[in-house]
């Protein structure tokens, strides 16, 4: 959605409110929830999620959407991250 994008940084872990915490600007990421995304295949493209905070291997699609890459799948559990400066409306 407008009101989030563009991605700019990934937490590092859940942040509360007000609450200080760590960020990735640019870099490898491991979560290893991410091995239960058997759609994460290694090299797949990322994109920002149309819900907020959200990493997926699906380009968001819907009029209105925003459109943003935000890395790759480097395996079943680690990412690079490197979002995209453009940001694009779907019509």
């Amino acid at each position: 959605a407008a009101t989030t994008m563009p991605c700019r940084v990934m937490a590092l872990g859940s942040i509360n409110a007000d609450a200080a915490g760590s960020f990735l600007r640019l870099g490898f990421a491991r979560d290893d929830t991410w091995q239960t995304s058997p759609e994460w295949t290694k090299g797949a493209s990322l994109y920002a999620s149309t819900d907020a905070g959200g990493i997926t291997t699906t380009a968001p699609s819907g009029s209105g959407d925003q459109f943003q890459e935000i890395g790759y799948v480097y395996s079943g559990t680690v990412i690079f991250f490197d979002p995209s400066p453009i940001v694009i409306e779907v019509a």
